[in-house]
């Protein structure tokens, strides 16, 4: 059997999503993100924070999640390429209505349907631990670009 290695990591993450969801409440949960001061000091002296947020990669959403208590008028949207991890992450929404902003996506980030599934116009995008599994992150990283807008900051 010929499995490549998307796939290999995709078969590993259905059956142990990441971020593990167990004892602490993931809707609190405590990641290295991008430093809010700094996301913030990004759109100086701009009126507006970032108002269209992607994390890319968002596993079971802890980051998503943090996102949007950071920044609670942000539209968010979290993509992943394991349905098993989105699955959790829709869960895990449903128990904090103040994390109903967030879309979460199963998608795959060097698919040439990436951009249709997520949208565009993202202020800002966050993507780590990712691009290293990826067999392509070529593709990933066009990906990312083609949906931030002009004035967007890309966080890897």
């Amino acid at each position: 059997m010929n499995v490549n290695v998307g796939e290999r990591v995709r078969r590993i993450y259905e059956k142990r999503p990441y971020p593990r969801v167990g004892g602490e409440n993931p809707l609190r949960a405590r990641l290295r993100l991008a430093p809010i001061d700094w996301i913030r000091a990004v759109w100086q002296p701009a009126p507006e924070l970032p108002r269209r947020i992607l994390v890319a990669g968002c596993g079971t959403g802890a980051e998503a999640f943090t996102l949007a208590r950071h920044f609670p008028d942000a539209d968010i949207v979290g993509v992943d390429f394991s349905p098993g991890s989105i699955g959790v992450a829709r869960a895990v929404q449903k128990r904090d209505s103040r994390a109903r902003q967030i879309r979460f996506v199963s998608g795959d980030l060097t698919s040439s349907r990436f951009i249709r599934a997520v949208g565009e116009r993202f202020d800002f995008v966050s993507c780590h631990g990712v691009l290293s599994y990826l067999p392509r992150p070529d593709r990933a990283l066009e990906n990312l670009a083609g949906c931030l807008s002009p004035d967007g900051a890309l966080f890897l």
